[in-house]
């Protein structure tokens, strides 16, 4: 069997509670006792935010050059390619695996959004970049995909 990889989502995921917003030394502090702990993989933001969280992600970056840190994108070429400038191990790419949400967030059929996909996956893995696939409202999907 393969090298299993477990990441921490605190300060993505972590942040998207009702209320929760780390400020940049919070984010900081967090990521080095993660690391502290053990917990050497972390998913570290989403450069789509904007400058102030590309800001943090460069500096949890410089804090913690041997920790594996990932960003979370969607399916979007200029986000990945962020991801891959800020110097991250890996991008969780986000895509819709619910009927319901593929319907009407994107408009597309299962077929065309996985060649979508395949193509963001080649680009990821072109930029240097390993790949993780985060399946969206999973909790409602088929099983068929």
């Amino acid at each position: 069997m393969g090298r299993v990889l477990i990441n921490d989502t605190t300060l993505r995921d972590g942040e998207q509670s009702p209320g929760v917003a780390f400020r940049t030394s919070e984010k900081v502090a967090i990521a080095e006792a993660l690391y502290a702990a053990g917990i050497t993989a972390m998913e570290i933001g989403t450069p789509a935010m904007g400058d102030e969280e590309i800001a943090r992600i460069q500096l949890v970056r410089r804090q913690l050059p041997d920790a594996t840190l990932m960003t979370w994108c969607r399916m979007n070429a200029l986000e990945i390619r962020q991801s891959a400038d800020l110097g991250v191990d890996w991008v969780d790419i986000s895509i819709p695996a619910s009927d319901k949400l593929r319907q009407y967030k994107l408009r597309e059929p299962l077929t065309v959004l996985l060649e979508r996909l395949a193509m963001f996956i080649r680009l990821a893995h072109t930029l240097g970049l390993r790949v993780c696939i985060g399946c969206e409202d999973a909790s409602r999907a088929s099983g068929q995909a």
